[in-house]
């Protein structure tokens, strides 16, 4: 197929006027309803809503300041938004997915970074469970070299979790949950534990018999692998911590205030055992059922050799508050705790060691399969993995899940897209998510960047990584199963159905151009072509059902087709800012939207303008760089109305500067200058550029994120 660029320095700006909302943040989404309603997204959790067609806009509330990547409403009440987690705890980035039942009036946010790690388990030196904040279950078959996300089908936060063999485990959590799992959590049951209160540890020793513990004093039993869990005795009102058992009927509970129990008949009963302390007892472990030391707050650590007769203080050496314990022994053990706390001893808790690991998060459980072979969980998804006793401590990656695109079908069902090929769906309006099933095919794990669908069952996907691959997932069973292709080797970032057999997608990357591709018969096959325009087409509207419009992203231009995709022609935005996105409510109403809070306007009865050259901008445009986040590479790109001394600086979060990119005189026009990360740390930096025009100095920042 043939498709040409008909016209490379054209302006049109009889087509499009320049509205005023109320930012300066870059805008990468917009949404219309109708002619008049409809939302714009961007930089620093930015949502603005108009009624009026853009002549007014309300700000609304996101309680984010994080970038929004994508926006979709169902209709004028149901909506959702992915934005780009990056708090200044640079161990957090992930997604969070925004939802408004009103419009948007109001947005509830969750995040999908990584979460607080309340309990670990191993079940021997390679296989390991850790649970957490908002339902999170990781899993582990390769002593932590990669852990993956388990579906859990709960947002409760999960305290506790135990296996009694390597298929067969319990979690606990907030508001009475438990779940099940007989196949080494590949799928969770939930199960009903009777009550609504918090459950906060529970132990297991062999597949049929647990005992969970909670607020309250509340003791839970099961005989029958938790089909039916009764109501224990204990005789106090404590909140208690943490419960494990030496065989089927010996058990200890700790808890609030010195709290300490016993059982030796499987709980049909408890006793109460003086501890001779009344600070909160958080962690407890026997590894026989005589010998069993127990921690919690100020540093405390107990001891006993006879089944909690008597108890004896140890000196930990700290003031911290210790939070879990674990023993091998009845002589090797480790306490975890606040402030990256890890303490070890070797001769039943005579002395103990600290052990050094490099980070100031609160550790809140450790579990050890032997002696030597230990992992630490804790607040920011931190994972710690040892397998020399502690001398060494190594950090392992928690599966951070990046997501790009969203998309709904109705109030209830609806994709998410992001890195790696993930596509999960929801049935419960983005309540909880479950993975699609995707082709296994290296090609399958780039990112996914775009949803659209014919109908209910059939549709597209589409996306890539740039400089490697552009990427066509395609479903017709509205998105459980996904089939692959990649017609291409730059990314995708918009589909467009003519008919249900011819297709169209956009993309391409600023250094090798724009590209589309066509299929003819249902996404079977593609052809792809070359545009030779600069800039990636960001996004793709047809205002009829052969004019179609592409923004080409910070070039300042976009494309426009007037034979469904034969042919293009170049255009330049009013005033050179770049745009990302845009939509046709309807034949005679159209939005682009852009950098710095630019959302222009189409008005079908102007006449354009005839074809004249581009003028250069009146002031220096810095650009946001490019890809964003990086790894370790970047492009930033400038433009300048006139010759200029220019300083381009890179700095931290602290103000310190990083590197001196570019310092000397430049020609008036575009200018790219790349900064290699390698051998900075991930996180948020600051690249400032400074230029000297007509005398006038000024000053430009802009923030990108380095992402390992």
């Amino acid at each position: 197929m043939a498709c040409c660029l008909t016209a490379s320095s054209a302006i049109a700006q009889g087509h499009w006027t320049k509205l005023d909302p109320p930012t300066a943040s870059d805008l990468s989404k917009v949404c219309f309803m109708d002619s008049v309603r409809g939302w714009v997204a961007g930089d620093s959790g930015v949502i603005l809503k108009t009624t009026d067609g853009g002549r007014n806009w309300t700000a609304q509330t996101t309680n984010i300041d994080d970038p929004i990547l994508d926006l979709f409403m169902l209709d004028q009440s149901f909506g959702w938004a992915l934005a780009l987690e990056q708090p200044q705890d640079t161990s957090r980035f992930g997604t969070i997915l925004l939802k408004t039942t009103d419009g948007g009036n109001h947005w509830t946010n969750k995040s999908y970074g990584t979460k607080h790690l309340f309990d670990v388990c191993l079940i021997g030196t390679d296989t390991g469970i850790a649970v957490g904040a908002d339902g999170i279950v990781l899993r582990t078959t390769d002593g932590g070299l990669l852990w993956t996300i388990q579906p859990s089908g709960t947002t409760a936060a999960l305290q506790g979790v135990s296996f009694a063999d390597a298929n067969t485990g319990t979690v606990v959590g907030t508001g009475g949950a438990i779940l099940r799992t007989t196949n080494g959590g590949i799928t969770w049951t939930s199960q009903s534990s009777g009550i609504l209160v918090d459950l906060l540890d529970v132990s297991f020793t062999r597949t049929n018999r647990g005992t969970a513990v909670g607020s309250g004093g509340t003791i839970l039993r099961t005989t029958n692998g938790g089909t039916l869990w009764t109501t224990q005795p204990s005789g106090t009102a404590a909140r208690l911590q943490g419960v494990t058992f030496a065989d089927t009927v010996t058990g200890t509970a700790v808890g609030s205030g010195g709290t300490i129990l016993r059982t030796t008949n499987g709980g049909t009963t408890w006793t109460s055992q003086s501890s001779g302390t009344i600070v909160d007892l958080l962690g407890v472990s026997f590894p026989d059922r005589d010998t069993g030391t127990v921690v919690g707050t100020g540093g405390t650590i107990l001891h006993t050799t006879n089944g909690g007769t008597t108890w004896t203080g140890q000196l930990s050496g700290t003031l911290v508050d210790l939070v879990d314990v674990s023993f091998a022994n009845a002589d090797t053990g480790t306490a975890v705790g606040y402030g990256g706390t890890i303490l070890r001893t070797t001769n039943g808790g005579a002395t103990w060691t600290s052990q050094w690991t490099g980070v100031v998060n609160l550790l809140y459980g450790v579990s050890f399969s032997g002696t030597n072979t230990g992992t630490v969980v804790g607040q920011n998804g931190r994972i710690l993995r040892t397998t020399n006793g502690g001398i060494y401590w190594t950090a392992q990656d928690y599966p951070l899940s990046f997501f790009y695109a969203i998309f709904f079908f109705d109030s209830l069902n609806g994709l998410m897209g992001g890195d790696r090929g993930k596509i999960r769906q929801t049935t419960d309006g983005g309540l909880t998510w479950f993975p699609a099933v995707v082709d296994s095919s290296v090609i399958a794990t780039f990112p996914v960047l775009h949803f659209d669908f014919y109908d209910r069952f059939y549709g597209f996907a589409v996306g890539g990584r740039m400089d490697l691959a552009g990427i066509v997932w395609k479903t017709t069973n509205g998105g459980a199963r996904w089939h692959v292709v990649a017609p291409a080797s730059e990314p995708f970032h918009a589909l467009h159905f003519i008919d249900s057999l011819n297709l169209i997608a956009v993309g391409g990357d600023f250094d090798y151009g724009a590209g589309m591709i066509r299929s003819k018969n249902g996404g079977e096959s593609w052809e792809y072509t070359y545009l030779n325009i600069w800039g990636e087409a960001r996004a793709l509207a047809f205002r009829t059902p052969s004019e179609g419009y592409s923004p080409l992203g910070f070039p300042g231009t976009y494309m426009v087709t007037m034979d469904t995709g034969r042919t293009w022609t170049l255009y330049y935005t009013l005033d050179s800012s770049g745009v990302f996105d845009v939509v046709f409510p309807d034949s005679t109403h159209g939005y682009m939207v852009g950098a710095r809070g630019r959302v222009f306007k189409y008005d079908p009865k102007i006449v354009s303008a005839k074809d004249t050259p581009t003028e250069l901008p009146s002031i220096p445009i810095l650009q946001q760089n490019y890809p964003n986040p990086f790894n370790p590479v970047t492009a930033i790109r400038y433009q300048l109305p006139e010759a200029s001394y220019v300083v381009l600086k890179v700095y931290n979060v602290i103000g310190r500067e990083v590197k001196t990119l570019l310092k000397g005189n430049e020609d008036a026009g575009m200018h790219k200058v790349e900064f290699n990360g390698e051998g900075l740390a991930s996180g948020t930096y600051y690249y400032e550029l400074t230029t000297n025009i007509g005398g006038t100095r000024s000053t430009q920042v802009r923030k990108m994120i380095l992402l390992r």
